[in-house]
């Protein structure tokens, strides 16, 4: 997967933080897919152990300062691990997206959005 490394959502992120606001509306308007197309991100992670269940939550805020989810999704231990998640998350959120981990208990994560939808 090839990310650009200002938008990267999480580098090497612990399962127990969050990850660094990325501000989609500079990257809609200028680049990419416009409004309401989908922004393709993918996860992938080392070392990861979970609990019973396991979640990416993406959240988002409209003035980086209030934040709210805005989806999660689901994926274990070994698919992160094997290769990673990809997803896609609509243009119509927030001004703002930063990620967090539930259900993991030990590992790193790294992911963000796909270059492509970057190059338009």
């Amino acid at each position: 997967m090839i990310f650009d490394k200002e938008v990267l959502l999480a580098e090497n992120l612990a399962f127990d933080g969050a990850g660094p606001e990325i501000e989609i509306g500079s990257l809609t308007s200028n680049i990419g897919p416009g409004r309401g197309q989908v922004i393709p991100i993918h996860i992938s992670g080392e070392n990861v152990t979970g609990v019973a269940e396991n979640y990416i939550l993406i959240e988002s805020s409209n003035d980086g300062t209030n934040w709210g989810n805005e989806m999660m999704v689901g994926a274990g231990p070994q698919v992160i691990m094997d290769g990673g998640v990809t997803f896609g998350l609509s243009t119509a959120v927030s001004r703002y997206i930063r990620l967090s981990f539930t259900g993991f208990t030990a590992g790193t994560f790294t992911g963000g959005i796909i270059a492509d939808f970057l190059l338009g």
